[in-house]
């Protein structure tokens, strides 16, 4: 599938260089807003739109998932120039655009930082990796970079979105030494727990911890609370 991205955007090069980017927080009101079911009206479909939408679902697209409402995941596919994203994706990505014009180059800066830090860390004989916050595994993800160089490295995903979980566990189906996990970066217990890491991460050698592009997310109630000293 061709990429949508606007002409005026490149597509990410993998350059060994250093960039320092800031997500501010009036674009990712906007993006919230955009996704978000109060938002529905601005990327209403007619039944008939959507009926056509439902019958041409990809395999990729797990039917749970209402395709016709926008997914802040399948928007960052669409920045990266990869396939597994809607029109309605699309069309929300270019309104955040109006914001931020920068995001795509943004999260092109953000994905080959990714790379660089796998191919660092493989290495430096790492092959383990635990990406929280990772939305859809595709176009170049962890997985693929890890096991380039290490055809037996083992990478859990983590994303607490259901949208991303779905789509995530849908395109990793059969995909040997990968996981993805339902859980919140605010609750690692849950993470370390989990059936998916208990399988395929031996804790007491080095695991990789990735939290690319996520703290931003968090807000300042979600602090951990420390315990007052006595």
């Amino acid at each position: 599938m061709k990429s949508a991205l606007p002409e005026h955007v490149p597509m990410a090069c993998d350059q060994e260089r250093t960039a320092n980017f800031r997500f501010y927080s009036p674009s990712r009101r906007a993006i919230s807003s955009l996704t978000s079911n109060t938002g529905r009206e601005h990327m209403a479909v007619s039944h008939g739109d959507l009926l056509e939408t439902l019958m041409e679902r990809p395999a990729w697209a797990p039917p749970g998932i209402d395709i016709s409402v926008p997914s802040v995941s399948r928007m960052y596919d669409f920045y990266l120039g990869g396939s597994h994203n809607f029109e309605v994706d699309r069309e929300a990505a270019r309104k955040a655009m109006e914001f931020m014009p920068g995001l795509p180059k943004i999260m092109q800066a953000n994905r080959a930082f990714m790379r660089r830090a796998v191919r660092h860390a493989v290495d430096n004989d790492v092959t383990q990796f635990l990406d929280i916050g990772s939305g859809i595994p595709t176009f170049g993800n962890v997985h693929e970079v890890a096991r380039a160089a290490d055809p037996a490295a083992r990478v859990v995903y983590v994303d607490h979105d259901p949208v991303a979980v779905a789509h995530s566990r849908a395109v990793l189906e059969g995909v040997e030494g990968t996981a993805v996990v339902s859980a919140d970066l605010r609750k690692p217990a849950d993470i370390l727990r989990s059936p998916e890491a208990a399988r395929l991460l031996d804790l007491e050698r080095p695991v990789a911890l990735l939290l690319v592009a996520v703290l931003h997310f968090l807000e300042d109630h979600d602090r951990r609370t420390r315990p007052s000293p006595n």
